[in-house]
């Protein structure tokens, strides 16, 4: 059994056809189709069944993908765990951000960072109009509110308590419950 094999397999469970496999993995649909094959004979059972509903995982099938996905995670691990090992960072890392958060926060820590790896170079963008993760616009964007991208990946950072004051004695034109609105 070779693990391209088993690639192919999980391809073709999840797309439900030869054709929709070959376009993910950027390979022909005959191809699948001898790949399926030979995992069907190195492991003595039909793994799918082909119908009017495209191919469907058999019971053997079924039982398989589940081995399949998590040698797949573990192959993914893998790749990720040696990434990167014995190779140095380079090249352009776009962050954009609220200027306050750009100028207090990040500009200190970017400061080490490149100190670290001087051959990145970062684009901090401190502009109010958000920059867009998908049309990669940025690679990393920090914002005070969540993004409404379906497709972006976003963890909340820090909490951060705010307030807005005034010195003693100043007058304001509005109460300060409306004025804090923003």
């Amino acid at each position: 059994m070779e693990w391209n094999d088993l690639r192919i397999f999980l391809a073709v469970a999840r797309a439900g056809s030869l054709g929709g496999a070959a376009r993910a993995l950027g390979q022909t649909q005959p191809t699948m189709g001898r790949h399926i094959t030979r995992l069907e004979q190195a492991v003595g059972h039909k793994l799918f069944q082909c119908g009017s509903d495209g191919f469907v995982p058999t019971e053997e099938g079924a039982a398989a993908l589940a081995h399949a996905e998590r040698m797949e995670a573990e192959a993914i691990g893998f790749e990720r765990l040696l990434a990167g090992h014995g190779e140095r960072l380079d090249g352009l890392l776009r962050i954009s951000s609220p200027d306050w958060i750009g100028i207090h926060l990040l500009a200190p820590i970017f400061v080490d960072f490149t100190r670290a790896h001087p051959l990145v170079t970062i684009d901090l963008v401190t502009d109010p109009l958000p920059f867009s993760l998908t049309r990669r616009e940025a690679d990393l964007v920090l914002r005070v509110r969540p993004v409404d991208e379906p497709e972006v990946v976003q963890r909340k950072l820090m909490h951060l308590d705010h307030a807005l004051y005034i010195a003693a004695g100043t007058s304001h034109p509005q109460p300060m419950a409306r004025a804090a609105r923003w």
